[in-house]
């Protein structure tokens, strides 16, 4: 019922070969590559860092690179990001994540176009999107509270990964998108204890009962986190 790849949760059955899913925030391909492998469909994978874009074109027939950024408006961004960080970029300003990112003689700016919802929507011709991830280090606030509300219930699920564990000044209009999702028909389940990995189903589209509900939300919820705890021992025990 639930399957979870590169940490993001969504509901396995309604994906099928000709499912359109959507990746925003491709980074190095690790969700759209895997989706694609998986299950034969073909991905768009959004992704704004140059030397990531160019590096996932062309690794897979079934997967379509856009190097562009995604979020609430049509417009151009300055994105700053470093390569050699985990957290490689991010569009909310060194004011915002330089501390993660850190001034330094590897850390790069780059003017990208970003296209929103409605413009993809738009110009792929897509009636509906079987999947939404968003992974747009910070951006997916813009996108859910200014994106209509139609496009979005365009979108059968939205597994997303939030940024308030990492900025927490993102904390209240976090939980103004989870909301505002929420009172549009979604059911969010989420799948750690901080915002990282939220799936949002829409009722709509794919109708969950209570019992399905309560495995997913409970049940599956907390063997994950059960497999997370364990890593981090096992890892503990590894370095010691």
């Amino acid at each position: 019922m639930i399957d979870r790849l590169s940490q993001h949760a969504f509901l396995s059955g309604p994906i099928q070969p000709a499912s359109v899913v959507w990746d925003f925030g491709a980074n190095q391909g690790e969700f759209c590559l895997a989706v694609a492998h998986k299950y034969g469909c073909r991905v768009l994978a959004a992704e704004p860092v140059p030397e990531l874009a160019n590096a996932l074109a062309g690794r897979s027939q079934l997967v379509t690179v856009l190097p562009k950024a995604v979020g609430g408006a049509d417009t151009t961004v300055t994105f700053d990001y470093d390569l050699t960080k985990d957290k490689t970029g991010s569009m909310l300003g060194l004011e915002v994540v330089g501390g993660l990112l850190n001034e330094s003689t590897t850390l790069k700016r780059v003017t990208v176009q970003m296209v929103s919802l409605e413009t993809l929507f738009a110009s792929t011709g897509a009636a509906r999107v079987n999947l939404l991830k968003l992974d747009i280090e910070g951006a997916e606030l813009d996108l859910l509270l200014d994106s209509p509300a139609e496009l979005l219930q365009r979108c059968d699920q939205i597994t997303v990964e939030f940024h308030d564990y990492w900025y927490p000044e993102l904390g209240e209009r976090t939980e103004k998108a989870k909301t505002r999702l929420r009172s549009l028909g979604f059911h969010m389940i989420r799948f750690t204890p901080n915002n990282k990995d939220v799936l949002f189903v829409n009722l709509g589209t794919l109708p969950l009962s209570i019992t399905q509900r309560f495995w997913a939300g409970m049940v599956l919820r907390n063997f994950y986190g059960f497999g997370r705890m364990l890593r981090v021992y096992s890892r503990k025990l590894v370095g010691g």
